[in-house]
């Protein structure tokens, strides 16, 4: 671990030259100073030094801008990982640490930040690295385990003292499993994972590979998956699930009733009596109509 501490810069003392702040009595908490603004860091020893610093690229797999030290170093090259859950803080000797954020430095190959550059520029043809890597990626070439690491998955020459390289799948494949040979091996020496997942061959390989397919692009995961022989997680389908598609549609319908029929409405023994008595007898407006003329 690895512990920054900001510089205090002109910050006055608490007493003056040749005066003891024993003698003056303090009222209230300490001011707050600059100097105790520190971050947590992980870090291998010896990665983090004052000359390097930090430069941002793209993610091999996911091209989102990734911040990464020392690109140019002759050796290490590290990705930086903020790790973090919110407010928290910690408690450092006798410190309080407000700033409960972790930042990790992990190691990672500048191959496989080149990689996918390699697989553009280079497939069919001899390049030189300077027409392989992007302008800010041109730091890289000083990086000795870039060069090294690139001999092993190219076909490479030497023309007019300037090396060349044309990428060869065949090798990438091959330098691409040993990396995923030493992830399982790691994996099954520090027991990362249950036992279940480790009895279980095709589980395991899935797992193992999971974190080497974090710095591939899609096109390189998907053939390396088909190169392992990796079996993907089958799922079950859901017999309980209602089919997406429905062919007869009547099942959705809604049904439209119409208008309820009237009913007659129930009349009393008294009107139906009353209604007996009236048959053939005219209405009341017939007294008032036109007469009919008479016949002479």
């Amino acid at each position: 671990m690895v512990q920054l501490r900001s510089q205090k810069s002109e910050i006055l003392s608490d007493c003056d030259e040749g005066t003891s702040s024993i003698l003056t009595p303090r009222t209230g908490p300490p001011k707050s100073d600059s100097c105790f603004n520190r971050k947590l860091m992980l870090a291998k020893e010896g990665t983090i030094n004052i000359t390097s610093k930090a430069q941002v690229l793209p993610h091999p797999r996911s091209k989102a801008s990734t911040l990464y030290y020392g690109v140019g170093s002759e050796d290490t090259l590290c990705e930086i990982v903020k790790i973090g859950q919110g407010k928290r803080s910690f408690f450092l000797g006798e410190s309080v640490v407000s700033d409960g954020d972790v930042v990790a430095f992990i190691p990672i190959n500048p191959l496989f930040l080149v990689l996918p550059h390699l697989i553009e520029h280079a497939t069919g043809k001899s390049v030189p690295l300077d027409q392989i890597l992007t302008d800010d990626m041109l730091l890289l070439m000083k990086n000795a385990t870039l060069l090294k690491a690139l001999k092993k998955v190219t076909d490479w020459t030497e023309v007019c003292d300037t090396t060349v390289y044309r990428h060869n799948e065949d090798k990438m494949f091959v330098w691409l499993e040993k990396k995923y040979k030493t992830i399982q091996e790691h994996i099954k020496t520090k027991k990362l994972v249950s036992q279940i997942v480790m009895d279980d061959d095709d589980a395991f390989k899935r797992v193992s590979f999971q974190l080497l397919e974090e710095y591939l692009p899609d096109t390189i995961s998907e053939k390396a998956k088909k190169h392992f022989r990796i079996k993907e997680l089958e799922v079950a389908p859901n017999t309980n699930k209602r089919p997406a598609v429905v062919d007869d549609m009547t099942e959705f319908a809604t049904t439209v009733k119409g208008p309820p029929k009237k009913q007659p409405a129930k009349i009393s023994t008294a009107q139906k009596q009353l209604k007996q008595a009236s048959k053939g007898t005219k209405s009341l407006m017939s007294f008032f109509g036109a007469k009919a003329p008479s016949k002479k």
